[in-house]
């Protein structure tokens, strides 16, 4: 199993011995470069370039790459620069995270980039907590195969980044004296040029054999049919058993006609007795004649367990016929999710185009309200409702026929019968957001949030902290104290690129996330959060 580099990086014992703090002059990648620690990947120095050497797992969606820390150098005010490239070839919405001050393995900064959605976000970790944003950057676009440089410059309190002399973030935070590091995620990431400037001490630590610091799980790890699992849906039953259901294939696409599984991928379930402490061997829920993908469970008013996704006809996508690729399926359970029906296709709307992905939403006038989104040549967000509870939906209703760059919505009832809908951009910097004053008949306008989202997930809390849980950085948090009208900056829970989570909170009132890692061997984790005003904390498994 890969560990994330965040969690890696090279602590220092308390027996640190350090020389008086003076002027220097640093080259990290030349002085003392010898006892370069390598984290959760294979990196090497050749001809003044840093570049990993373990990167055959990284494809279009694959998580950390890794990391190298330099433990000889430490420093609190500095100016650290370094020049950077992400070679051709190299895909996926990661890039550069550049770790400084590094002084435990739960005790930094660090700036990361998300090359795809040109996005820069400056964040710290603290003993006890998460990656939190103390301030990031939108619009500054990385070039594939050409060098950038970045300048980081630490003085007291204050922190600035700049990318290619061009000023990005300026943020304010304590200080702290640790040592450097430079990694990647997602993507293959080369540096050159590293160079450290200030009074920087000499450190005669050695960080090697320091346990990882991982607050996750491991839900299902391979369900048999090629070890790729991803996309989960969660739900609480009555009877506070936890179902965790997913896409179950070898692949991101996992077509039919392959010989691992003729059908192509398929959905698998588990279940946890124990408040996701543990869980189940895997069971299949269904497994149609085309790729099933994004299941999402809920259970019904009177019981009923109903597992829904969509199903994938790839030859049709392939023809460019647009209206008729993306099937729907669903299964029904009366036993709390032990057996299940045969899986009955489900027409969403006049044509084959429209995605059913997350559970519906019960709302206060007995109503199941359900977010889709149409999937042809464009995306663009709706929702269904049933009176019946499941029986029967109605047709889709656009949320803004206008606006076809959004997909991927989640919606949550907050107080005064309030509905707010968040949604993936659809290639646009931003998520959405809409509301709804009349539980969904008409919607506002989608407007940006100002973050970057995909998938999200929405859960108000006991405690009336409203989450959104997403992908891009990583698998991330924001919460709001005031019901969606302000947020706080982004918790990174986890720096893995896949994401697609789902969450519910639990009786003690912790809350249980589950998403999945992506790469060639795509986990499902879980993920225990401690949710108070105060923010968001991992919390005992």
């Amino acid at each position: 199993m890969r560990q994330t580099v965040l969690m890696l990086c090279a602590g220092l014992p308390a027996t640190t011995s350090l020389l008086a703090a003076s002027p220097q002059k640093v080259d990290l990648l030349k002085d003392r470069a010898e006892r370069m620690v390598q984290t959760s990947g294979s990196w090497r120095i050749a001809d003044g370039v840093l570049r990993p050497t373990d990167v055959m797992h990284v494809d279009d969606y694959s998580g950390d790459v890794g990391g190298a820390f330099f433990p000889a150098w430490m420093a609190r005010d500095f100016t650290l620069t370094c020049e950077f490239m992400i070679p051709k070839g190299s895909t996926g919405a990661g890039g550069p995270s550049v770790y400084f001050h590094c002084a435990a393995p739960d005790d930094y900064h660090v700036v990361h980039f998300i090359n795809y959605w040109n996005t820069t976000v400056l964040m710290r970790a603290r003993p006890g907590e998460f990656e939190t944003e103390l301030a990031h950057h939108q619009g500054a676009p990385i070039e594939i195969d050409k060098w950038h440089r970045l300048e980081i410059r630490c003085d007291g309190e204050h922190i600035r980044v700049a990318l290619d002399d061009m000023p990005l973030i300026e943020a304010r935070d304590a200080p702290k004296s640790g040592i450097i590091g430079l990694g990647a995620r997602v993507r293959e990431v080369r540096y050159r040029n590293a160079r450290l400037e200030g009074p920087v001490s000499t450190s005669q630590a050695n960080p090697d054999g320091l346990p990882p610091m991982n607050h996750w799980s491991v839900v299902c790890q391979d369900s048999g049919i090629g070890g790729y699992e991803a996309f989960p849906g969660l739900v609480r039953l009555a009877n506070d058993d936890l179902l965790a259901v997913f896409y179950s294939g070898w692949t991101h696409v996992s077509r039919p006609g392959d010989l691992r599984h003729p059908k192509g991928g398929r959905i698998c379930l588990v279940r946890s007795a124990d408040q996701g402490k543990t869980w189940t061997k895997p069971q299949v829920v269904g497994d149609t004649p085309f790729d099933d993908r994004d299941p999402f469970v809920w259970q019904g008013k009177n019981g009923t367990v109903h597992c829904a996704w969509p199903a994938c006809d790839w030859s049709a996508y392939s023809a460019k016929k647009y209206d008729a690729w993306c099937h729907a399926f669903r299964a029904r359970s009366t036993d709390n999710g032990r057996t299940w029906s045969e899986p009955q296709e489900w027409r969403v709307g006049e044509t084959l185009d429209w995605t059913v992905w997350t559970a519906p939403r019960l709302l206060s006038d007995g109503s199941w309200l359900m977010p889709v989104y149409k999937n042809c040549t464009y995306t663009s967000a709706a929702v269904i409702r049933s009176l019946d509870d499941g029986k029967t939906w109605s047709r889709p209703l656009l949320l803004d026929e206008a606006n076809r760059h959004t997909d991927e919505p989640d919606i949550v009832e907050l107080p005064g019968r309030r509905l707010l809908c968040i949604m993936r951009p659809a290639g646009k910097p931003h998520a959405w957001e809409s509301w709804s004053d009349d539980l969904g008949k008409t919607w506002t306008k989608p407007k940006s949030l100002g973050w970057h989202a995909h998938s999200p997930n929405l859960l108000l809390t006991s405690k009336g902290v409203l989450l959104c849980a997403h992908r891009d950085p990583g698998t991330a948090v924001h919460y709001s104290l005031d019901c969606g009208k302000t947020w706080s900056g982004m918790v990174m829970i986890d720096s893995c690129g896949g994401a697609y989570p789902g969450m519910v909170e639990l009786p003690d009132g912790r809350v249980l996330v589950v998403y999945y890692t992506e790469g060639e061997r795509s986990d499902i984790r879980g993920q225990f959060l401690e949710v108070t005003k105060k923010g968001v904390r991992p919390a005992t498994p």
